[in-house]
């Protein structure tokens, strides 16, 4: 910790003190020393591994542990607090530090923009925040209160800038740690915003349903100090996509320190994750994708801790700090069936147009109403979060689409709430359904289905539609009728599915969900061919209730053939895979 260098100042009356403290004897890093309205930033100036005088190279990302404690008190006093953050060293000093000199904004947590002033630390950056009081206000981010943080006392987030238009003699950048802010292009990442509602991370925000970090450090006697374990990966492609675009992967783990995990969490010489093992799986998860200008900026890169006390004494201590950068990381290599007619892999993370990785067929699509988020596999982290107001992806009818009698079908699907009927890929665009090819889609939930225009399981007749969430697959004849498969399981919201669906007239069709078959039936019908677009998001893009998919679709593909279960079972694998 001897090669720390600590910068800031107190906030009130613009005094010089950095309220930090570095004890190499015993490797810890304190910020606050129980004393209010204080920020300050410190930052590795030391030479190790890839570092020269803290300018470390980014190359393609990096492995991080440490623990931190809030040092127990007698009130509720807690600091705002801390980020651990990366920032470039190509826009910045190493005597960076953001604030509000004069105010007790602690709620910027040392991180904030350069400002109207110019101080602070200027993009490109990235941070793993930890907030321990609610500012639920969505004012002036030139005020206290503006912080439009979940509706819970305290949190985690990834944050990275959020640069809107100044007005008003009023800095909207300053505030860069703001949720949700931020204008999602390949140049200015956006904030997460907890569009899930959930608290369990996934969309790059973290919390409890009562305090996490206060309660735990609180409620225990006067000097018993607990600890959280925290590590943060992250990953960069080093090589552009044929967008130009280079993405970013960021998982993070926070751990309490009573809690049982598997073993390697302080292991920074390899990645944690195993994907066969859940509990290894990340605490908190976001992509975001930079442009070529950007990305060269993030090229060198300080890192270090920013810290905000406000209006509270307190005093946040980090030690066991360990840190290891990546050599050259690629996606591990998979075998895949390459016949696909067309795959959209939403390997994009900006821009309004998705694109068909079969060059040959280049069934590009027009999205609208939908957001890129964090997404699966490898190397194309980004997805799109579908609305339920009607988030789509719309490809121009084209022949090759058309793969009516045999065929499959297969997605990545993350449920954020139910909606009847919600469609994930479906061929068709009349509201009376009369051109429906094929679907993938969710069930009414009241509605029964009825012979003799379904062709499912007698199990499945009036019984099953009753609300609950299985996907199913159908096609449909010339005549309107149609051959139906389900899942038997009912989908959790909030977590990650592989759904796939196969075909083969006269033959069977099957439906798979993670890789495991769910249910059969033999085709009766021959299903028809028309003239028609294909939907991803909705069961169709224009008129009245397009029946929506309310969640995250990724990894679309459209096969000319029914594949082969082992052939299902890697398309599964492949996408739990992250490089």
């Amino acid at each position: 910790m001897d090669s720390f260098t600590a910068v800031g100042q107190g906030a009130t009356g613009g005094g010089t003190s950095n309220g930090i403290v570095v004890n190499p004897e015993d490797g810890t890093i304190s910020m606050g020393q129980n004393t209010s309205q204080l920020f300050g930033c410190i930052w590795y100036a030391g030479n190790k591994g890839t570092c020269t005088d803290g300018k470390c190279t980014f190359g393609n990302g990096f492995r991080s542990y440490w623990e931190f404690e809030l040092e127990p008190k007698s009130t509720m006093d807690y600091a705002d607090g801390f980020t651990f953050a990366m920032i470039s060293a190509e826009t910045n000093l190493i005597t960076a530090c953001g604030g509000s000199v004069g105010t007790s904004m602690g709620e910027l947590l040392g991180y904030a923009g350069t400002g109207l002033s110019g101080q602070g630390i200027a993009p490109p950056k990235m941070a793993m925040e930890f907030d321990f009081y609610q500012n639920s206000g969505t004012g002036s981010t030139c005020n206290s209160g503006s912080r439009a943080d979940p509706s819970v006392r305290d949190h985690a987030a990834l944050v990275y800038w959020g640069r809107n238009v100044n007005s008003g003699g009023c800095d909207k950048s300053f505030d860069d740690n703001r949720h949700g802010v931020g204008l999602l292009t390949d140049s200015e990442p956006r904030n997460p915003g907890d569009w899930s509602e959930s608290g369990d991370g996934y969309d790059g925000v973290m919390y409890s349903t009562s305090d996490f970090f206060r309660a735990y450090n609180h409620y225990s006697p006067i000097g018993t100090h607990k600890r959280f374990r925290i590590r943060l990966e992250v990953s960069r492609s080093t090589t552009p996509t044929d967008v130009g675009t280079y993405c970013y992967n960021v998982r993070g783990w926070i751990k309490k320190d009573n809690e049982s995990v598997p073993l390697g969490l302080d292991d920074v010489s390899k990645d944690y994750y195993d994907p066969d093992d859940q509990d290894t799986a990340p605490d908190i998860t976001d992509s975001y994708v930079l442009n070529q200008t950007w990305h060269d900026l993030f090229d060198r890169i300080y890192f270090g801790w920013t810290y905000g006390t406000g209006a509270a004494n307190s005093n946040m201590v980090m030690g066991n700090f360990k840190l290891g950068f990546l050599n050259a990381k690629t996606c591990e290599a998979t075998t895949l069936p390459t016949d696909y007619v067309s795959a959209w892999t939403m390997y994009e993370g900006t821009g309004a147009t998705l694109h068909d990785i079969n060059a040959t067929s280049n069934n590009d699509g027009t999205i609208t109403n939908a957001t890129w988020v964090s997404g699966m596999g490898c190397p194309a982290c980004s997805a799109l979060l579908m609305s339920s107001s009607g988030g789509q992806a719309r490809i121009a009818s084209d022949n090759s689409l058309n793969v009516n009698d045999r065929g499959t079908v297969s997605a990545w699907i993350y449920l954020n709430d139910y909606v009847s009927w919600g469609g994930i890929v479906h061929k068709g665009q009349q509201q009376n359904f009369n051109d429906e090819c094929y679907s993938l889609q969710f069930s009414d939930a009241m509605a029964g289905l009825y012979a003799p225009d379904y062709n499912v399981h007698t199990d499945f007749l009036g019984l099953v539609f009753n609300g609950d969430r299985r996907p199913m697959f159908c096609t449909q004849d010339s005549s309107g009728r149609r051959d139906c498969v389900m899942t038997s399981t009912q989908l959790a919201r909030d977590t990650w599915y592989h759904v796939a669906a196969t075909w083969n007239f006269p033959g069977n069709m099957t439906i798979y969900l993670n890789g495991v078959a769910q249910d059969t039936i033999a085709m009766t019908r021959n299903p028809q061919t028309t003239n028609s677009y294909l939907a991803i998001g909705a069961q169709f893009t224009t008129g009245g209730n397009r029946y929506p998919f309310d969640g995250v679709v990724d990894e679309v593909y459209l096969y000319p053939r029914a594949l082969t279960a082992a052939e299902i079972l890697a398309l599964y694998q492949a996408g739990l895979r992250q490089p």
